[in-house]
């Protein structure tokens, strides 16, 4: 359980992180040098965090098992809120003004990522976060964040906090008037339908169709272009409705008579074919005849598992099914599901005979009733595609404060002036890189692509809002560009935001040329050909990324759902152990020494790795010393030092 005082540590330092938003360079220029470098550095170097654990050899001695964790129940949960947060949130609540809730909510935020594991504590948080922030207008993206949170710790909390969400946006509609009333009613209008999204996969009909006419209603004046997409969901939820009342009554007769097959056999198909839940149906198997029950196991496996005779019956099956049902939608899935199926079969019975043949038939056939209703396949990865998420490490690929790292997914967390993600994968010669982000707000995103047979050099393809006359804001390495208005296949932004997005990125060598290409959601976006030696090479220190690519956000925020590369022809992209060597075998040549130990460092680069390391740890005058003495030496290793900094705390 986080403790009072590490919970008041962490809002002190989110607060003070917050109210530091100046421009250092300005600053730095008028402050002058007040004092050496000497003063500035303590003599005791503070101790470093800890470095991000590595996998223990396999004979070292198994750690001592930790104590459980106790668990915050709910009501001592809330005592620490109100014990903490009880007065300033009555004090936001008391203003007429929304800025001040929606800064607490904010700080509220901050504290509930930095315990996760308490559940209870993120509860009472993460509730407070979304109710504050729903009072400002600009409080959607923090309301969600709140919401995503409490969805992965405290899941029973989402439908009753939405509800909350929907009565607190129903009072600030009924309070307020002029043009403000209007975009309150938006937001309502989006909360009710999110609401009704979260009942309907929770199979809660009545509650869900009761959302969806409450919407239905607010839309006619004032979205009436939404009315059609929420009147399909209506009909969806009148569907499930129907669904959920014959489930109820076969397990009644179940329950009355635990021999009537035929009730179980209904109650099964009704779960697979219209519900799509092969697990749940899965209980009741041992009431009926075992080739239902075998087709509802194959059901329950993932497709890559099947073997040959399995993959077959299952996409006769859901075949069959298909062809009754009576829902187009119901229909479209059950189609899918037999094609994957039937390419499951298909790589794994390679010779050419007539049960290759007969599935062929097959599967052309089930997807021309696909192409009809509208319904794409299950994507599934092409070879030699490698998922770089479930690689990501906190504290190695991502500072854990900038990001939350999930099994299917990356975030930035809050609004940061930087944030770096350094893919755990290094690539040599020829390569792709896939991105699928949704670009929630901010100013810009950096991806910076290895070029070369050693990937010493790199390019960026920037996406954003962006001044033409900012080097970093084209293509090109440190010390050099190709400006926007020289280059006309250059984009200049804007992406828009609360959308996802797909960007690819091939890099192509022929010879000393490099091809760098990219798209956006399938469209040419950025390109620029070149000799290799054109950019400039990584410099030691934080750029030096050993051939990783790397994703730099300024004041940005958005989600990466997809993080994937794959070579090209006599290209490597290089992950676990082999990145590792590489790493290993690059930094022992970037020593010059042939391998040997690098020669020890001066003592200017000692303080200026210092400085680098420990930037944070300084006052706002501190560092306004240090760059005014950085900018007036002039010499190349304070420039260096400058550029890192800006680079990886963003100036």
């Amino acid at each position: 359980m986080m403790s009072r005082h590490l919970l008041l540590v962490t809002i002190t330092a989110g607060l003070c992180v917050g109210a530091f938003d100046l421009d250092l360079y300005a600053q730095a220029a008028a402050a002058g040098p007040d004092s050496p470098f000497l003063n500035v550095l303590p003599d005791d170097p503070a101790p470093k965090k800890p470095e991000a654990a590595t996998d223990a050899p396999a004979d070292a001695a198994a750690p001592a098992e930790a104590a459980p964790v106790k668990q915050t129940t709910a009501a001592e949960a809330q005592k620490i809120f109100d014990d903490l947060f009880g007065g300033e949130l009555k004090r936001v609540e008391a203003t007429p003004e929304s800025a001040d809730d929606l800064a607490l909510a904010k700080t509220l935020l901050v504290a509930a990522q930095s315990d996760a594991q308490n559940a209870k504590l993120v509860s009472v948080l993460c509730r407070n976060v979304a109710l504050l922030a729903a009072n400002d207008p600009d409080g959607g993206a923090t309301s969600k964040a709140a919401l995503d949170l409490l969805r992965e710790t405290d899941p029973d909390q989402v439908a009753p906090l939405m509800s909350q969400l929907v009565d607190t946006l129903q009072r600030r509609y009924n309070m307020t008037r002029g043009p403000q009333r209007t975009q309150i009613a938006a937001a309502l209008l989006e909360a009710i339908v999110n609401l009704g999204d979260t009942q309907l996969a929770a199979h809660q009909a009545d509650d869900a169709l009761n959302a969806y006419r409450r919407a239905y209603s607010i839309a006619t004046s004032v979205k009436p272009d939404e009315r059609e997409a929420i009147k399909t969901k209506m009909n969806e939820a009148s569907d499930l409705q129907r669904i959920v009342r014959q489930i109820d009554l076969l397990k009644a007769k179940l329950k009355a008579n635990s021999k009537d097959t035929a009730a179980a056999r209904d109650l099964i198909l009704l779960y697979v074919a219209d519900l799509n839940d092969a697990i749940e149906a899965r209980k009741y198997t041992f009431l009926v005849d075992s080739e239902l029950a075998d087709n509802v196991r194959r059901a329950t496996l993932d497709t890559a598992d099947l073997t040959e005779d399995d993959a077959f019956k299952l996409g006769e099956w859901y075949r069959g099914l298909a062809g009754q049902a009576t829902n187009e939608k119901v229909r479209g899935e059950l189609y899918r599901s037999a094609y994957a199926a039937y390419e499951r079969y298909l790589e794994a019975h390679k010779t050419e005979d007539l049960y290759q043949a007969r599935v062929v038939l097959a599967a052309k056939q089930v997807r021309e009733q696909m192409d009809k209703l509208g319904v794409k396949p299950i994507v599934r990865d092409e070879a030699g595609w490698v998922n770089l998420i479930p690689l990501t490490r906190p504290g190695v690929n991502v500072d854990p404060d900038e990001w939350r790292v999930l099994p299917t997914q990356i975030s930035v967390v809050g609004e940061p002036r930087s944030a770096t993600y350094t893919l755990p994968a290094a690539v040599r010669g020829d390569y792709e890189l896939e991105l699928q982000f949704k670009y929630t707000s901010g100013d810009s995103m950096y991806v910076e692509l290895p070029i070369g047979a050693e990937a010493k050099k790199f390019v960026s393809a920037v996406f954003g809002y962006h001044d033409d006359d900012v080097t970093y804001n084209a293509i090109g390495g440190i010390g050099y560009s190709i400006r926007a208005d020289t280059h006309p296949a250059r984009v200049i932004g804007p992406i828009a935001t609360d959308a996802t997005h797909q960007a690819t990125f091939k890099v192509t060598h022929l010879g000393e040329q490099v091809t760098v290409a990219v798209t956006l959601d399938g469209k040419p976006y950025l390109s620029w050909t070149g000799l290799q030696a054109t950019p400039a090479a990584y410099p030691s220190g934080a750029r030096d990324h050993q051939g990783q690519p790397r994703i730099s956000l300024r004041r940005t925020q958005i989600d990466l759902a997809v993080v994937r590369a794959r070579p090209g022809k006599g290209g490597k992209v290089l992950t676990g152990d082999t990145l590792a060597a590489a790493k290993a075998a690059i930094a022992a040549a970037n020593n010059g020494n042939g391998g040997k130990p690098a020669a020890p460092k001066s003592e200017m680069q000692k303080k200026f790795d210092y400085i680098l390391e420990h930037w944070n740890n300084y006052t706002n005058k501190e560092k306004l010393q240090i760059l005014a003495q950085l900018r007036e030496s002039g010499h190349p290793a304070a420039r260096q030092l400058i550029e890192d900094l800006d680079d990886r705390y963003g100036l």
